[in-house]
This record gives C-alpha cells, structure tokens and sequence, in this order.
C-alpha cells in the first residue's frame, strides 16, 4: 500500500500543462538489467537537441511545411511495453523501465510540453489495434522482434522506436520503419578500432589474442576492421608472452572472441602481465561484461579502453537528481532500464516538439548525450534510423574510471 501511494503521488506532481493517460503496477521490482552493461561515468547535462549541428542530408529531403506551422498543442506518445500486469510477477524491468519514461514526461511538462500517453501493455493487449499507431506522434515499443515485425503490418507508416531490441537494426537497414535506439555491437568494434588508431605511436604493437577453435561474429568483423583499416597486428593465442618489460613503445591489445572462457581467460593473463609490464593497454567492448566474471581489477591493471552503448555516471549532477526522483516516487533505486526508459522518452519527444510531424528526418541533425546513452543517427539511409552513438571509457591503474568527452 506504500508503495501504491508512493507511486500514485508522481500524478500530483504533474503539471496541468502534461497531460496523460497510464496505468500503475505496483509491486516489488527487482534489480534488472539491459544485456548491456551496469553502472557508470561521465556526462554532460541532457538538454534539448541543438538547433543546427551538420549541413543538410544530401540523401533526404526534408519539406519544410512540416515545421512551419508549429507542432500540435498536445503531443500523443505511445509507449509498448511486455510488463505483464495480469500476472502474479509483472516484470520488474518493465515497470523500471516505465518508470523512468513517466520521470521524463514529468520533466517535459513541468517545461510545458503537453504530452498525451497512452501506455499498451503488449504481453496482454492486441499491439495490432491501428489506432495505438495512427493516434500517436511518438511511439516507443513494442520490444520483442517480433512484435516490431507485427506492429509494422498495422502502423500505417508512422515510425516505430525500438528501446532495446538489437536485431531490430536489420529491419531499420532494411528500409522498414524503425528507429533503432541501442547501439548495435558493430559500431562498437568500429569504435574500438578507431580509438586503437588515435593512441598509436611510434614503437607501439599492436597484438591481437586470437581465438583460432571459435571465433565468432564479433571477432571476425574485428579483424576484418582492422584489416580494412590498414592496422598493422601480430596474432597470439595468450597473452604469456608480453610478461616482459623490455619494449620501449606500449603492447596495444585486442581480443578476436566470441567465447567467454577464452575473453576472461585472456583478460586474466592480462591483468597478471600487466603487474609486470606496464605498457600494456588492453581495447575491448563492453562484450567483456558478459563473459564469465572477468576480474574487474584486471581491467584496470590492463589500462582498459572500453566502448559501450550504456554508461552512467553517478557523479554527474544530473544523474543524482533522477536518482533521487525516482527514488521519492517509487521507494527503490533505479537500475539501467529506469535510464533507457528517461532517454529515450525524453530525447524522441523533444524531437518531435522541436521538428513537427516529419520530426525523425532531423534526427541525423542533432545528436544528443542522455543520463545513460548517446543517440547519433547516420545521413546513409532515408527511412529506417540506427544508433551509432558509443561511449569511451577508459580504467585506470588508479581504480578510476573516466567516460572520454
């Protein structure tokens, strides 16, 4: 009953100017987590999108009528979520997730951005009812692949946002209707390499931990990156060999796996090798999260550089104040679907305030830094939209962590 007055007071705080339409689920949620990643470090203050960023895509036209009239005096959003609430156990990332989309239309009101939601519950309600799409300027959701694959039959053109769902990339490059909001692994890789490619030095070698029995996906577009990139490298199978102190320049390390064994066994030899030599730097992905416990003081003896999709900075000032918002309106602490759930309402409402019925054409115009994700949308394609937008973040033999500018 606490719980259900701590969650129903967040309707007083509303301002008249945000309008809405939901539904609550009280319950005990637990801590739950995107694949992704878990806590993290720096960013800037989430502000609106800049009002001009790059010249004009030369591979879209955009019809200015869209804009001149201004944006409608109340913006409809649709929000498609699996939260199961005829259940006994609603899923409590889920209702995280809704959670921090509902702080974020608190902040848009109380800016005075009237928001209409209309909030569908796609584990028991019919996601292929026309009007959940054609009433709506902004809809984020449905999750599940495919459900994105049937609510296309019924959208009617309209745009959908894939909060958390990767493989719905492939239907964004494919033409179809899609925003993809995560970032998808490749452009980590690609992150990566880049970043590999800005510290080169004279003297430094580049080494890759190869893992010949089972490569995998990632791995082989890494080497193929690398390759494309013009990236010299030598290939080793452990890391053993770099327990010696006498290069001048650094030993710039990948590892080429797929395997969580191989990734964590590689990490390990790392961090033993870098007790002794200290000019080894270690570039990853945050694939290394998900394999089998990695020593994380590995990584900092290692000088790990890290690209992910996720990161937060619990420092950041603006980090705090959700934290504490969230933590006044539902009685616990909000995990990394809380932050997926602000971002991705408040960066793709704003845009659509800002730019009208077309609004997701200016997207590749205005990138834009949230709590937990960045969004960078590429000019290459003219319908579907990715997110090419990754953080860097670096750990150091300190036992500090820093997110790069």
């Amino acid at each position: 009953m606490k719980k259900i007055i701590t969650i129903l007071s967040m309707l007083c705080l509303l301002q008249l100017t945000a309008c809405a339409q939901w539904y609550l689920f009280p319950g005990k949620k637990k801590r739950t987590e995107p694949v992704e990643e878990k806590k993290e470090v720096k960013e800037a203050k989430p502000q609106a999108p800049p009002q001009t960023t790059q010249a004009a895509d030369s591979t879209e036209i955009v019809d200015d009528t869209d804009f001149l009239f201004g944006t409608p005096s109340t913006i409809g959003v649709s929000l498609i979520l699996p939260v199961n609430a005829s259940s006994a156990k609603p899923s409590a990332g889920f209702l995280e997730m809704y959670g921090g989309a509902l702080l974020a239309l608190r902040d848009l009101g109380n800016a005075g951005t009237r928001i209409n939601l209309r909030f569908v519950d796609s584990a028991s309600e019919d996601i292929s009812d026309e009007s959940i799409y054609s009433e709506s300027d902004v809809t984020i959701g449905p999750v599940a692949f495919a459900d994105i694959e049937k609510a296309l039959l019924h959208c009617s053109g309209k745009m959908l946002i894939s909060p958390l769902e990767p493989k719905s990339a492939v239907l964004a490059e494919n033409g179809e209707n899609v925003i993809q909001a995560p970032t998808p692994w490749t452009f980590q890789v690609d992150g990566i390499v880049d970043w590999l490619q800005s510290e080169l030095e004279f003297g430094d070698e580049v080494i890759v931990l190869k893992d010949n029995s089972n490569p995998g996906d990632q791995a082989t577009y890494l080497l193929e990156r690398l390759q494309k990139k013009g990236v010299l490298f030598r290939s080793a199978q452990n890391a053993e060999e770099l327990r010696k102190p006498e290069l001048k320049g650094k030993y710039r390390v990948l590892i080429a796996s797929d395997d969580d064994s191989f990734i964590s066994n590689s990490i390990k030899q790392l961090g033993i090798a870098a007790t002794i030599n200290r000019n080894i730097v270690l570039y990853t992905t945050s694939r290394v999260r998900n394999s089998i416990s990695p020593d994380v003081l590995d990584l900092y003896n290692a000088n790990a550089r890290l690209t992910a999709s996720y990161y937060i900075d619990y420092d950041s000032e603006d980090v705090k104040k959700f934290v504490l918002a969230y933590r006044a309106l539902y009685g616990c602490e909000p995990g990394s679907f809380a932050f997926q759930g602000y971002d991705a309402m408040n960066y793709f409402v704003r845009m659509y305030s800002e730019y009208g019925r077309r609004w997701w054409k200016r997207l590749p115009e205005h990138p834009w830094r949230g709590l937990q994700s960045d969004f960078r949308f590429s000019r290459e394609t003219a319908d579907g939209k990715v997110n090419t937008a990754v953080r860097r973040i670096v750990y150091g033999n300190d036992l500090s962590m820093t997110l790069v500018k």
